[in-house]
């Protein structure tokens, strides 16, 4: 006994949908492979039952709108155009017969990287912003107010003192247990009876540069009123820019970087993107540092001019790496070889200004040199280290109430 044939409309959801699940897949992974899956199982036991008389009606009533019609058949051929080219990004490169674009890392020929587009197009923690490139999203894990932190009351209650951690991917650190987070724990331990509330709120950012800091700073400084600030820049200083500094760096038009954040998440995209670069134009050299050294400096006084202004204390700090100091200056040929010669000009800065600054490279360095996950960024213990050392250092100056 032959069965009978599905509906126009079945037919064309059975082929149709697989390929929907797979171009949603950078979306939804798995989830949007097992709903397909039961869905297309509901809608085919539908159309063997009690639900065919529907379908059929379905299918003939699209059939004679021959504009649904069409526009149906060009949706159809998109999905399907879209998740066979993905479906076969992902099996090239899961197989390793080529490797994807690796967005979070630009690399032009000559070997430089510019962290900048990949935090502007491909990172799901920030988003543009015509001022200060990118921040970070209003979500987890960070606030509404765009901190990890406590959410700030405005205007800042009288009872309160309020401190903003001001730098980069290291002081913005991981989702749990950074250094900012802890250092609020150690702090409201060690507070002193009657001196009201402390709070700190981690304003770090990753790939930012003391530009950058400095900017958002001056946007928010009035509005959140913080008592006492951190800043902690430099390692992204120091990377070198392909074609501007970031002084002159503009973004791409929204549209562009609105596909572009799309695209980004699909495997033939990246594919097709990394091949596309070797037959690319070459771009323009690197120009130097991001924030050459003359400007860093400056922007760190901007912090501190900043500052008195609005009656906030500022402290300085050097931008800790793995490698020690003198080892560190020995390499010439990769600009990190640089971070040392950063450091040292803003201690330099700090005595020279009367500006207080706490050496961070130098105390890691002594006592705990192997705190580090990678060359420059904090293990959890790191983190917990850097909170216990700034709570004796702002102790020690008299930076906080009670002191």
């Amino acid at each position: 006994m032959n069965r009978p044939r599905l509906p126009p409309i079945v037919v064309a959801l059975n082929i149709t949908l697989p390929f929907l699940s797979i171009a949603l897949y950078p979306y939804y992974r798995g989830d949007g492979i097992t709903a397909t899956v039961v869905l297309l199982a509901g809608i085919n036991v539908a159309a063997r039952r009690k639900g065919r008389a529907f379908f059929e009606r379905l299918s003939t009533s699209i059939a004679e709108r021959k504009l649904v019609e069409n526009l149906l058949l060009g949706a159809a051929a998109l999905i399907i155009t879209v998740g066979t080219l993905e479906s076969a990004g992902q099996i090239l490169t899961r197989t390793g017969v080529v490797e994807p674009y690796n967005a979070m890392l630009t690399m032009v020929k000559q070997g430089a990287e510019d962290f900048r587009r990949a935090h502007i197009t491909a990172d799901k923690y920030r988003v543009p912003d015509p001022v200060l490139l990118w921040r970070p999203i209003d979500r987890h894990p960070y606030t509404a107010q765009r901190f990890k932190g406590p959410l700030l009351t405005v205007p800042k209650p009288a009872d309160t003192f309020r401190i903003m951690c001001y730098g980069d991917s290291n002081t913005d650190g991981p989702n749990r247990r950074g250094w900012a987070e802890v250092l609020q724990e150690v702090l409201e331990q060690e507070a002193v009876s009657g001196t009201g509330k402390i709070e700190v709120v981690n304003a770090g950012v990753a790939g930012y540069s003391s530009y950058q800091g400095l900017k958002r700073f001056r946007q928010q400084v009035e509005h959140y009123q913080p008592d006492l600030i951190t800043v902690s820049f430099g390692y992204n200083d120091i990377a070198p820019a392909i074609g501007v500094p970031d002084s002159e760096f503009r973004l791409p038009s929204g549209w562009l970087v609105a596909v572009q954040r799309q695209l980004v998440r699909y495997r033939f995209y990246r594919v097709a993107d990394k091949i596309a670069r070797r037959w690319a134009p070459e771009r323009p050299p690197s120009v130097g540092e991001r924030v050459p050294l003359v400007d860093y400096l400056a922007n760190l006084e901007g912090f501190v001019a900043t500052g008195s202004e609005h009656g906030v204390k500022v402290v300085l700090m050097t931008r800790p790496h793995l490698m020690p100091r003198q080892e560190l200056a020995k390499v010439d040929h990769n600009w990190r070889g640089k971070i040392p010669l950063y450091n040292r000009s803003l201690v330099e800065l700090g005595a020279a200004r009367g500006i207080p600054v706490i050496d961070v490279q130098d105390y890691f360095e002594r006592h705990y040199p192997n705190e580090f996950y990678d060359d420059c960024h904090f293990t959890l213990e790191g983190h917990a280290r850097m909170a216990e050392m700034l709570s004796q250092e702002f102790a020690a100056a008299g930076l906080l109430p009670g002191t």
